[in-house]
């Protein structure tokens, strides 16, 4: 039952209370009010978090994996039909999302399992990563999680060195009925208009501009569809002062609006069209950037299996989570958001901003492949048929043989495999 002098407390914000399952004391919860959702949801320590946004991720790229499996990759449309039709040849075949055999698709004889001491964390070898930060959750979570401790060491070096941070946002209006793509292809055509103009250049040279970081970012509402935009973080030398913000705010919100018209795009009103507000630290930054590093780390573990998205702002992986749960209209929005950002760039820096600060220059795909640890070494091997095995499970087992390797060692884990294979309807080769 729960405990009685915790609810007697009527000022439910907080409230925390532990529920007993069965009268066993090793089965206690610890239960919270989210103030936004307006109900309790479970407490949950930080290991748990971190094994069940690994579950969440690996199951999620499962998804991804099936809804992208028949869909051709933008690139094949690249493939130029007179050629193969000159040399009568069948054409060639489609280009397949790389998504569809990331941390699934062998690369070498057999799988590996390899771990690291020092953090005790434990990850696959011999697999194909895609490297995607817009398809791939478990690809985003590492790429994202290394770009912003590459914008966290530059934020820090400049403050230190007496600088300033600001937060620059950029939106346009826009409607359910507009296609992202299209979108897109302006938003980004804009934007290039706005930063080559005089005007805005001799406004960041007069503000003492060093240089920004820009991220792009799409969210989507069943009101108003696609929502993609820009959050920038601009380094100055000096803190600007109350004139050269409103100078900075009408400059920056005069040419958007001039580039949204010259483009095509939904105007932006004053409210929402450029927000500017001081940044502290890259915490306010990377707060608004790069959500999904989240991943299914809600304490609301009870609900992973669907959205944590507000409904008139899901994120793509939030899409994603909802056709898991049987929603096919949002498994074929995340197909139109998929072809529409397919080779973007999600974060850009300044030219010559990261050599400012030593950051070496390093694609998504470089950071996606990076060891978890120098010390990580391998703990054993998962031979083809095995392999072939964990992927035909009903549900994705992969986080659960990396989860015994690091809990129960070589003996735990293998037995799992072995057992996996006994109840198997697998011939082997």
């Amino acid at each position: 039952g729960a405990s009685a002098e915790r609810l007697g407390n009527n000022t439910k914000l907080q409230a925390v209370f532990e529920v007993s399952e069965h009268e066993n004391p090793d089965c206690i919860q610890r239960f919270t009010l989210d103030n936004e959702r307006r109900e309790y949801v479970q407490v949950v320590s930080p290991e748990a978090k971190q094994i069940t946004a690994r579950q969440s991720r690996f199951s999620a790229q499962s998804s991804a994996a099936r809804l992208m499996h028949s869909v051709p990759n933008p690139r094949s449309a690249k493939h130029d039909i007179a050629d193969w039709q000159e040399c009568e040849t069948s054409p060639p075949a489609p280009a397949q999302w790389r998504v569809t055999g990331c941390s699934r698709r062998k690369i070498a004889e057999g799988v590996t399992v390899l771990y690291s001491p020092s953090i005790k964390k434990a990850h696959f070898g011999n697999l194909m990563i895609c490297g995607s930060v817009w398809t791939c959750p478990v690809c985003s979570a590492k790429v994202s999680e290394a770009r912003k401790q590459e914008i966290k060491v530059a934020s820090d070096l400049h403050c230190a060195a007496g600088g300033h941070m600001y937060m620059v946002s950029m939106t346009f209006s826009h409607q359910r009925n507009d296609v992202i793509a299209v979108m897109l292809g302006k938003f980004s055509q804009a934007r290039t208009w706005m930063r080559a103009h005089r005007e805005f250049k001799e406004m960041r040279r007069d503000l003492g501009f060093v240089g920004d970081i820009r991220a792009l970012e799409v969210t989507y509402g069943d009101k108003n569809g696609f929502h993609p935009h820009e959050h920038g973080l601009w380094l100055v030398a000096d803190q600007l002062t109350d004139r050269q913000l409103r100078t900075m705010m009408n400059v920056t919100f005069k040419l958007w609006h001039k580039a949204c018209k010259k483009f095509g795009l939904g105007l932006p009103n004053r409210k929402r069209g450029v927000n500017i507000k001081k940044a502290i630290s890259a915490a306010d930054y990377l707060a608004k950037c790069g959500r999904e590093q989240n991943w299914g780390v809600s304490s609301e573990l009870s609900k992973q299996h669907v959205k944590t998205g507000k409904a008139d702002g899901m994120t793509p992986f939030d899409l994603l989570r909802s056709y898991e749960a049987g929603n096919k209209q949002h498994g074929a929005l995340f197909i139109e958001y998929a072809n529409a950002f397919f080779g973007k760039q999600q974060i850009r820096w300044s030219k010559g901003l990261k050599a400012i600060f030593g950051i070496a220059i390093m694609q998504d795909q470089e950071l996606a492949e990076q060891v978890i640890s120098e010390d990580a070494a391998v703990m054993f091997s998962i031979t083809a048929y095995e392999w072939r095995v964990v992927l035909h499970q009903p549900y994705d087992v992969r986080a659960q043989v990396l989860l015994l390797a690091e809990l129960a060692g070589l003996a735990g884990a293998r037995d799992y495999i072995e057992r996996l294979c006994q109840r198997s309807d697998l011939i082997p080769f």
